[in-house]
């Protein structure tokens, strides 16, 4: 169980269940006397989204459940690592995720709130382990504290509709890679700062072309399933290429020998055909042990970050240095690459950590022992930005519809660690900045190669 668990505390989805809360439609919509105050309009910083800032008289009310005329109420999940460790011996060492959150909304909160509205955020700590732990998360935010709004840590990705499905509640943030059915069942914005797995899946093809992999090669496309084969297949011809092979693995992952020997198959599959290139979208560990045992030099891009979870990981299943080499994942582009590219919300974010918590700073390369933290200062960062950002381009009359009709209006958006995204009616996930890793044979890892392809 630990390792399923950590393995989705770090983005893999697990089976989502049904979500079992109160029903739609019963949020009150309270009226006051308004309140009219001059503000600007801006997120958090002066640098972040600085050219959507403008002076203007905004009117205020208590528009909303959770709204009024001087504060917005919001719930932010955290994970319990207390509880984590002790119940499932994993230890995610991930710092205080509180802090993170607190830090970027006393940011926010200085600078004039949303259109001169306080944040005011209650914490929630929960085990994201199952449906109903989620529910329980979301019955509380909902029905016991009457939020606006839900920023942070949801997972499984499912669980995110009980929010924006069943009660009429804005969510922003993440846990697991966001799917497209949870875009299509939500009534109200359901936003994250990641790109979705189908927008990430197409970006391999986008990168991959755009680096020349393509060109004359035999391309394969593999995965477990035929939505996601049928989008890169798309993606490919709308570049001018096909795929010759089209392989589909189904043996159940929790066995191991089946696993194996499926994937012996389609290897002697990809070499019958010739295959030069695989375009992987599933995991990758046992696929790469496959390609060992047939002696096959075979080139793999894949968007499965499986492979970046070291090197004893890798090698535990028999792959080798050989494999990992002819390996390219495409993701989102690194915190670090943006950090150290100078990218102002990036740079503010982190900085402004590490001068407040020096005693915990944020790590780019953890070491045994050290903090895993960079990614949750970020986390917390891009949330309450992208909340703050949708929530101001509503104006003063704030409903979930507001946010909604905003989105049209956005456009380009920057986050901290992601240099590159977009918002509109359509598209509700941000990032448009992928970057490639690498095997690093001095560092035996994946390392970022600093490349940053703009998607958008």
């Amino acid at each position: 169980m630990g390792g399923r668990l950590i393995g989705g505390l770090a983005g893999l989805a697990l089976a989502a269940g049904s979500c079992a809360s109160g029903g739609s439609g019963d949020a009150d919509v309270v009226s006051s006397t308004p309140a009219t105050v001059a503000t600007t309009v801006a997120p958090i910083t002066a640098s972040t989204v600085a050219s959507t800032a403008s002076t203007t008289s905004v009117v205020l009310s208590d528009s909303y459940r959770g709204v009024s005329a001087e504060s917005i109420a919001i719930a932010i999940p955290i994970v319990d690592e207390a509880a984590i460790r002790r119940d499932f011996s994993v230890e995610l060492n991930w710092g205080d995720q509180q802090a993170k959150y607190e830090l970027a909304l006393d940011a926010v909160n200085a600078a004039g709130g949303i259109n001169g509205r306080r944040i005011d955020a209650t914490f929630i700590e929960y085990v994201p382990v199952t449906q109903d732990k989620t529910d329980e998360v979301c019955l509380e935010a909902t029905e016991d504290l009457g939020v606006f709004a839900v920023v942070g840590f949801i997972r499984p990705d499912a669980g995110v509709l009980c929010f924006t499905e069943l009660n009429d509640t804005p969510f922003v943030g993440g846990g697991d890679v966001p799917t497209s059915e949870t875009r299509d069942r939500s009534l109200v914005p359901a936003l994250y700062p990641a790109a979705s797995a189908a927008r990430i899946d197409e970006a391999m093809v986008e990168v991959m072309d755009q680096r020349g992999e393509l060109e004359g090669r035999t391309i394969a496309v593999h995965g477990r399933d035929p939505d996601r084969l049928d989008a890169l297949e798309r993606a490919l011809e709308d570049r001018g290429y096909s795929s010759v092979t089209r392989t589909l693995l189904d043996a159940p992952e929790s066995d191991a020998l089946a696993m194996a020997s499926q994937l012996d198959v389609i290897v002697e599959r990809w070499q019958a055909d010739g295959v030069e290139l695989v375009l992987n979208v599933t995991t990758n560990i046992s696929m790469l042990s496959a390609v060992n045992r047939a002696g096959y030099e075979v080139a793999i891009a894949t968007t499965g970050t499986d492979v970046a979870l070291g090197p004893d990981a890798v090698f535990a299943q028999g792959a080798t240095e050989a494999e990992v080499s002819r390996v390219t994942l495409v993701s989102q582009a690194s915190g670090r690459v943006a950090y150290e590219s100078g990218h102002q919300p990036t740079v503010e974010c982190v900085d402004r950590w590490n001068e407040a918590h020096p005693e915990e700073p944020a790590v780019f390369d953890p070491g045994e022992g050290d903090l895993e933290n960079i990614g949750q200062v970020l986390f917390a960062c891009q949330n309450i930005e992208l909340f703050a950002l949708v929530a101001g381009a509503a104006g003063g009359d704030l409903t979930p519809v507001a946010m909604a009709d905003a989105l049209d209006d956005l456009g380009s958006v920057e986050l901290a660690g992601i240099s590159s995204g977009s918002l509109s009616a359509d598209k509700w996930d941000v990032s448009d900045a992928m970057g490639v890793s690498v095997w690093d044979t001095a560092e035996q890892d994946f390392a970022a190669s600093g490349e940053v392809y703009d998607i958008g």
